[in-house]
């Protein structure tokens, strides 16, 4: 379906300001019912086929996400011109720990959304109990590695010793890097 319902991209580019309305998927839907967006006459036509309330919350989710990219820049650029100093001034490493299970790559591919956007460093940490891979293990490991390279983080095996806690480890790593989120399952 094509959408001619748009403001172009280089209008907010123009804007020296934009002004988010948020209103729950469930309020749009009751304010189109009502008639006050649409003619009478195309109100059952797009609810039925547009404004359904999933594609209402990915619309509401693209515009949070837009407004949100819009503060962050700004705060950048205020930040090159007076040196502000805060907690806004971190810089965010997103530190991301897996095993050779099933969830390994979705929770490097959260890590990767989550350092894209907020514009940090990512690393992917992956602990193993032994000094040595079996074939399995090893070809596990390697397409992990590969997705998180081709994602742009870095990735790294840790060895775990006879005598090392798996968690002392983690939060070595993770302080190492000055982490500011985990994402461990």
């Amino acid at each position: 379906m094509r959408v001619r319902e748009t403001v172009p991209d280089s209008i907010l580019r123009l804007a020296d300001e934009v002004e988010l309305i948020d209103v729950a998927p469930q309020a749009l839907q009751a304010r189109m019912k009502e008639g006050k967006i649409y003619a009478r006459e195309k109100i059952d036509q797009t609810l039925g086929n547009f404004f359904k309330i999933g594609k209402l919350i990915a619309l509401r989710e693209l515009a949070l996400r837009e407004i949100a990219d819009d503060v962050d820049e700004r705060l950048e650029a205020w930040e090159r011109k007076s040196s502000l100093r805060g907690p806004w001034n971190k810089r965010e490493v997103i530190f991301v720990c897996v095993k050779l299970s099933s969830n390994a790559e979705r929770l490097i591919r959260r890590g990767f959304r989550i350092a894209f956007r907020l514009k940090a460093q990512w690393i992917v940490t992956y602990v193993h109990p032994t000094d040595t891979m079996n074939e399995e293990e090893l070809m596990k490991k390697e397409k992990l590695e590969s997705l998180v390279v081709r994602l742009g983080g870095h990735f790294e095996v840790v060895p775990l010793g006879h005598s090392d806690k798996l968690a002392d480890i983690l939060l070595a790593r993770a302080n190492e890097y000055h982490t500011t989120q985990l994402i461990i399952a």
